[in-house]
This record gives structure tokens, C-alpha cells and sequence, in this order.
């Protein structure tokens, strides 16, 4: 353990105080600190060594292209600051689980200085936002989808305030889904994670993890109640933090009301797996959607007793699958807590 946190101490350390420690080397470009606005043109000046002495590239970086929110988002999760932060209210075993996917985002901005060498180069935002491969598009408030999603939260949650949602299409991950569209019974179901793991999962989605497991086995879990995957939520100093919904095949569900950890298929025959809890939000008042085609269950009741599973073990129902291309995230829900 000690000799594990001496050499996470060390690599964010050199990772986080990288710009401190910058040498120009010849034939390199020296390190500029540039804080273009978002809305207008910043020409950069890079100066270069070479054989002759000193050469100028100028490169003028463009206007940020993405809404205010969504910059906002972008700027968090590709945050140094953040990844500190989260990594210093972890203890030493979650951290290992978190710093790969730490890892993942800060690699992708590293992918950045390869692509910088036209003379015009787009926003930081913006190239960050590129990074993800995924298309995250702001909801307004006065739309149907918001509303639902709204009362989705006021009923089943605790009091959290909506800043914002976006609606995601992450590259490639409808022709995945696909594999799954004999499935019926599907839920847009809540999962609850930490802000330093968003951008790995907008980038690479959801997945069940080399140290995933818990009461339901090695699984991808999900809830119907935003209380309970609030409880997973890792929020920022300033107590915002991020939720996925995602679009679950859950097909024929294996039921159980005790804990079963040695999950990591359902049994044969079913497609999913749902640990039942003694309340359910009310089923009478769940809201039917279309999402590409399909028929998606939302739920839009407050939790009721549920009598037939009134010895159940589990207080609020988990949903698991336990294949990767059995959901598809929906929307991205900014929330402060």
C-alpha cells in the first residue's frame, strides 16, 4: 500500500505540475499559456529553435462553437483541478480503480499536440470536446424530454436542484445497441458515478470494470429510483455532480430478493437480472416513449410498496445486465447536490 500511494503521488505530481516543469528543447515549440475568449479569434505566437536561431509560427485559434453549458461540462470534466480533487476524498483502493480512467481523458488531450500544426487551429474547447467522439446536445427545459426527465428526478430523488441535460449519441454506439433490438422491456434507468470518470465514459461508455461487483455480481448496475444511484455520485467541490440515463434491453429479467455477488451472467434463459425491493416507483404512472422506434418505460410515480417482495433484502431495485451492448446512454443530467 505505501509503496503503491508513493508512486500515484509521484505520477500526479509530474502529471499535474507538467506546464511548471516545461524546458524548451531545441527544435521544439516553447510553452505559451493562452486563455482565448470562446467567442473570439487569439492569434498565438510559438516560437521555435532551429539551427539559425529563433522562428515564429503564428496560429490563430478560432471561436469556441459550443453553447455555455456546454463548455462548462467540457471544461469540468477535462479538469487537472477535478482530478485532484476527486483523487484526494478517495481512499487508496478506489483510486486505483479511478486513475485509469483519469488516465484515459488526460491522454486524449495529449493527442492534441500532434494535431496543432495548421496555422488555424480550432478552440481548446472545442478540441476537447472532439476528443470524446460523442455528441452531446443541451435539452431546453420547455421540451417534453426535459419535463420527463425532470419529474423522473422530483419524484424519485432527494431534493436535487436540474442545471442541466444533454441529450448523448456517443459514436458507434447505436450499431452496438442494435445487436439487442429483439429485446423488449426497456427503461431509462439512472447510473450514478463520479465527475472524474465522465469523460472516459462519454469516450469508451459504460463498462463493467476488471474490479466491478457488489450484492448482484460483476454487472453494469442501474436503478429506477434517483436516490439510489445518487448515493454513487462523486461530486465536485462545489457539490454539482453528473448522472447518466440510459436506454437498458432488459428483456426477460431473472428476479431476485436476496444477494447473489457470484452473478456475472444471467441465468440461462433470462436476459438481465433485477434485484426487487420492498417499493418500486409506482408502474401505473410509468410514461412510454419512443426512442429510435423502440418502446422505453420511464418511470414518473413516486415509490410504492411493493407487497409481493416485502422480505426482500434490497430496499430500492438494482437492475443489472452483464453484457456492455445492453444499454445505451440517453442523456447526461448536471444536478447539484
Amino acid at each position: 500500500k505505501k509503496e503503491f500511494e508513493k508512486k500515484f503521488r509521484e505520477k500526479t505530481q509530474n502529471s499535474w505540475a507538467a506546464r511548471e516543469n516545461f524546458i524548451a528543447r531545441p527544435g521544439k515549440y516553447t510553452l505559451i499559456e493562452v486563455q482565448p475568449g470562446v467567442e473570439q479569434e487569439v492569434e498565438v505566437a510559438l516560437r521555435v529553435d532551429d539551427v539559425d536561431g529563433d522562428k515564429v509560427c503564428k496560429k490563430r485559434v478560432l471561436p469556441c462553437t459550443l453553447d455555455k453549458a456546454t463548455q462548462d461540462l467540457v471544461s469540468l470534466i477535462f479538469s487537472n483541478d477535478m482530478f485532484r480533487d476527486a483523487m484526494q476524498t478517495m481512499n487508496i483502493g478506489r483510486r486505483c480503480w479511478v486513475l485509469a480512467d483519469i488516465e484515459v481523458a488526460q491522454s486524449l488531450q495529449a493527442q492534441k499536440v500532434k494535431e496543432e500544426e495548421e496555422e488555424e487551429v480550432a478552440h481548446p474547447l472545442d478540441q476537447d470536446y472532439a476528443l470524446l467522439c460523442c455528441q452531446l446536445s443541451l435539452l431546453d427545459p420547455a421540451s417534453r424530454e426535459y419535463q420527463l426527465i425532470q419529474n423522473y428526478v422530483t419524484q424519485t430523488g432527494d431534493n436535487l436542484c436540474i442545471l442541466n441535460i444533454w441529450q448523448v449519441a456517443r459514436d458507434g454506439e447505436d450499431e452496438r445497441f442494435k445487436a439487442h433490438d429483439l429485446l423488449e422491456h426497456r427503461r431509462l434507468l439512472w447510473h450514478g458515478t463520479n465527475v472524474a470518470v465522465i469523460a472516459a465514459i462519454l469516450k469508451s461508455g459504460l463498462r463493467i470494470m476488471p474490479h466491478s461487483g457488489g450484492r448482484v455480481g460483476k454487472g453494469i448496475y442501474f436503478a429506477s429510483e434517483n436516490s439510489k444511484s445518487a448515493r454513487y455520485v462523486q461530486c465536485t467541490s462545489k457539490n454539482v455532480g453528473i448522472m447518466c440515463l440510459s436506454e437498458v434491453a432488459l428483456g426477460k429479467s431473472y428476479r431476485i430478493t436476496s444477494d447473489d455477488p457470484t452473478l456475472c451472467q444471467p441465468p440461462a434463459g433470462y436476459n438481465s437480472v433485477l434485484a426487487c425491493c420492498q417499493t418500486e416507483p409506482d408502474p401505473a404512472q410509468d410514461e412510454e416513449v419512443l426512442l429510435d422506434g423502440k418502446k422505453v418505460l420511464v418511470c414518473q410515480g413516486k415509490p410504492i410498496p411493493m407487497p409481493a417482495y416485502k422480505g426482500s433484502s434490497f430496499s430500492q431495485s438494482e437492475y443489472l445486465i452483464y453484457q456492455e451492448s445492453q444499454c445505451r446512454i440517453r442523456y447526461l443530467v448536471q444536478l447539484r447536490f
